[in-house]
This record gives C-alpha cells, sequence and structure tokens, in this order.
C-alpha cells in the first residue's frame, strides 16, 4: 500500500521533502520572518570569527549566520542548492526571507565584508586569475558606457556637487538636437563627449542642468574656463529636478 504524503497542516498532497504543502510553508515562513523581525539581533554581540562545526561533515567554519546557529557549511549547502528537488525551493525560502528582512541583510553583509577583508580578495583574486580578459573584452564591448563612468569619476575627484546618469545624459544629447554646442557638428559626424556650461574649474556643478554635449576637439580647447549658454531653461531645469529625485 502507497502511503499518500500530505500536508500535517491543512491535509492538501504536500512535495516528499516537506512537512507542509507550499501554501502552509509560505505563511509559516512569514509569520516568522515578521516574528524575527519584531525582535532583532544585536550583531555587535555577536563573535563572527568563533568556530562551529558543520552538522553533516564535520567540518569547522566561521560563524557568519546574523543568529549564530549552527548550520551546514557552504559546501554542504551548495551541495543541497544544486540537488533538483531543492534548489527552487532554497531560492524561495533565500528570497522570502531577505525580502522580509532587508535592513538585517544589509547590516549583517556590511559587517561581515568588514569582518573578512582578505577573504574577499582572496576570492577576487582567484576569479580574476580565471578571467584575464574579462575587463578587456568589457571595456571593448561597453566602450560608450566606460567612457561615461570614466568622465564621472574625473568630476568627481574635482569634489564636483551632482551626479548623472547615463539615461539623463541621453536626455542631454536630445535636448541640444545631438548636436555640439560649439561647433555643431552631429553626433553621426563627431563623437560628443560630456561638458560643462559652467566649467568645472569655475564652481559649476555636475547635474545634468550643467552638462552641454561637445566634440572632443572643443571639449579640450577651452581649457575649462569657457562659460557656454544653456538649452531651454524649463527643460534644463527639469532634468536637474528628475536627477536629484532619483
Amino acid at each position: 500500500m502507497i502511503r499518500k504524503r500530505i500536508c500535517d497542516k491543512c491535509g492538501t498532497p504536500r512535495e516528499p521533502d516537506s512537512k507542509r504543502c507550499k501554501p502552509c510553508r509560505k505563511a509559516y515562513l512569514d509569520v516568522r520572518n515578521k516574528r524575527l523581525a519584531a525582535t532583532p539581533i544585536d550583531l555587535s554581540k555577536i563573535d563572527f570569527s568563533r568556530l562551529i562545526t558543520c552538522p553533516k561533515c564535520d567540518t569547522e567554519r566561521k560563524c557568519y549566520l546574523p543568529s549564530g546557529r549552527r548550520r551546514n557549511c557552504p559546501e554542504c549547502s551548495r551541495v543541497y542548492r544544486n540537488e533538483p528537488n531543492n534548489n527552487a525551493k532554497a531560492r524561495e525560502v533565500s528570497k522570502t526571507w531577505r525580502d522580509g528582512n532587508r535592513e538585517r541583510f544589509k547590516e549583517f553583509n556590511l559587517r561581515w565584508r568588514s569582518s573578512n577583508p582578505e577573504y574577499r580578495k582572496q576570492k577576487f583574486a582567484e576569479w580574476k586569475a580565471a578571467n584575464p580578459n574579462y575587463s578587456r573584452e568589457y571595456r571593448t564591448s561597453h566602450r560608450k558606457l566606460v567612457n561615461f563612468h570614466k568622465a564621472m569619476h574625473q568630476a568627481r575627484r574635482t569634489n564636483a556637487e551632482g551626479n548623472m546618469s547615463p539615461s539623463e545624459w541621453e536626455q542631454v544629447k536630445d535636448l541640444y538636437g545631438r548636436k555640439c554646442v560649439d561647433c555643431g557638428k552631429p553626433e553621426s559626424e563627431e563623437k560628443l563627449t560630456i561638458g560643462h556650461a559652467i566649467p568645472l574649474r569655475m564652481g559649476g556643478s555636475n547635474w545634468p542642468s550643467n552638462i552641454v554635449p561637445q566634440c572632443r576637439n572643443c571639449n579640450s580647447s577651452q581649457g575649462g574656463f569657457k562659460i557656454h549658454r544653456l538649452a531651454d531653461p524649463t527643460e534644463v531645469a527639469s532634468l536637474e529636478l528628475n536627477s536629484v529625485a532619483a
């Protein structure tokens, strides 16, 4: 006689590796997450350097759980999650917990990264050794995005106020007709670079309202001391308001 697998809570059919069906399991996790969120754990009292033993393989590892409870080591947990019957369930449980405990999850990650700087360096070195050509290939295939972030980085080095996203840069170019504000060359003939109506050397900001498109020759020849006329003030102000709100 084949024994039916039914939920302990509602009596409906359940999965073989769980005592409850999916709706009852989800309801249980929601109640548990609310209870945990109502009683936050003081992470400053947890000794993250303490060694605990994995209940499956009996290996010692650092205590990295916010609660400090005895759980499987990362290798055993990875093997469990990769099993066909457990992969989707593990993802669902992790996502449910993160959605209900965003602040705790963020606080724990910050504390763990500060407590394990060498681990992060080691993992990054291993990844870099396994992917030696990734940076070069990324810069080649994302040339515009790399140049944009390089320009933003140079503006931040001057302690300029404000910031801009790639989509806002496209809006600025549309606002000026995708032409250089000095020589009038279109983007199809000459590559447009990020210029500033009031140069950064003269106290200009890096908000979209102060950004103007310039070709490379005009941008480099102005010497950082030429003030440009802005486009429609109303549309320029709306760009800055959208940037501040974002």
